[in-house]
């Protein structure tokens, strides 16, 4: 298993606001999407009591056709 975490430790911020206009937010949809359903791994994004932490976690290898 091949496991990549970020942490953030630094202090804690307030959420920010929601934005009203700029950015799709497609961002982090892009990236869970592309981890699960092309490369078959998995994604985890959340705040512990510390930490915000994302995580994407591959559990075997797999090989890639001519076409890709």
């Amino acid at each position: 298993m091949v496991l990549i975490e970020v942490r953030d430790d630094g202090p804690n911020h307030p959420e920010p606001p929601r934005r009203t206009s700029g950015g799709s937010g497609l961002g982090l949809q892009i990236i869970e999407t592309l981890v699960k359903d092309d490369l078959g791994g998995s994604f985890y994004l959340g705040r512990d009591t510390e930490w915000v932490r994302a995580q994407v976690a591959f559990s075997q290898r797999r090989a890639m056709s001519d076409d890709e």
